[in-house]
């Protein structure tokens, strides 16, 4: 693992002064002390960049787990058709009833029944929904709790990355002084 990174070092410095010579070819060599080859070292590492954005990441989560906390307001629309009526009850299909009265029997219904809509006809349901968490058992400070957590590991990962970085650099440096 030692000799990778010492490898990944020596090839981060002989990239940048490719690099560097291609940009800034009528001015003076840039000054190679340790520290300018940490800072460029940290500027320009992909897994540090990577361990920064996740990093970045982690705290805009703790802020989503902490938003949890407040309302929530939502608008919900809908639409539906009907080309026929849903039940089409007809007249004296649910029997009749003989009163003796003059007429005849009274039929059920006495009429033709639509018992939904008309045909064609068109239905609209919009609903405004307002949604405030009172008391959530622990799910809401558990939530921030485990996103503060990972918060925190991510932070802890970039600064190993760092010192990783830094101490690959100064044990190669070290290394070169005769």
């Amino acid at each position: 693992m030692k000799s990778k990174v010492n490898f990944l070092i020596v090839l981060y410095l002989l990239a940048g002064c490719f690099i560097l010579q291609g940009e800034n070819p009528g001015e003076a060599d840039p000054p190679w002390t340790t520290e300018y080859i940490i800072n460029a070292a940290l500027k320009n590492d992909p897994d540090l960049l990577a361990a920064r954005s996740e990093a970045r990441s982690a705290m805009e989560g703790i802020k989503g787990a902490k938003a949890e906390r407040g309302p929530t307001l939502g608008l919900e629309l809908g639409a539906s058709y009907l080309s026929d009526p849903l039940l089409d009850v007809p007249a004296g299909s649910l029997g009749s009833i003989d009163l003796g009265f003059p007429g005849g029997p009274i039929l059920m219904p006495s009429e033709d029944v639509d018992v939904w809509g008309e045909p064609n006809d068109f239905r609209y349901d919009i609903k405004a929904v307002f949604e405030q968490p009172l008391f959530t058992w622990g799910k809401i400070s558990s939530g921030i709790a485990a996103a503060e957590a990972g918060g925190i590991a991510s932070e802890w990962k970039t600064r190993s990355r760092e010192n990783e970085i830094k101490s690959g650099i100064l044990s190669a440096a070290e290394s070169l002084v005769i």
